[in-house]
């Protein structure tokens, strides 16, 4: 991460946000010279990071979204089982009105009728 020219602090938070002189030490060669740069294909993608915790969080808020997600449509399904189908409303030439103006002009219609 280093080597590509990532941020010290960006480096610092996706390792769970480690004091950023310890980045510091080791980009110097100060601590841990002997370790290897990592392969490039197994670095995530360079930019900004959450911290694996942040990233844990993340990932568990999203579960539960999705499973309330998941209930709220299973009552919607529900309650449409139990709200009966709307009336179709016509005017005397047998043209469908729909809307709430529709719906009042229905209505003087039906009475004149």
């Amino acid at each position: 991460m280093l080597a590509r020219g990532d941020r010290q602090s960006d480096i610092a938070a996706y390792f769970n946000g480690i004091n950023q002189g310890r980045v510091a030490d080791i980009a110097t060669g100060r601590k841990f010279p002997e370790v290897p740069q990592a392969d490039p294909a197994s670095l995530p993608e360079p930019g900004s990071f959450f911290s694996l915790m942040d990233r844990a969080s993340l990932v568990d808020m999203t579960d539960r979204l999705r499973e309330l997600i998941n209930r709220l449509t299973h009552v919607l399904q529900s309650l449409e089982k139990l709200i009966p189908q709307r009336p179709v409303i016509l005017d005397k030439t047998g043209v469908q009105l729909g809307g709430r103006r529709d719906s009042a002009l229905s209505a003087s219609i039906t009475c004149l009728s």
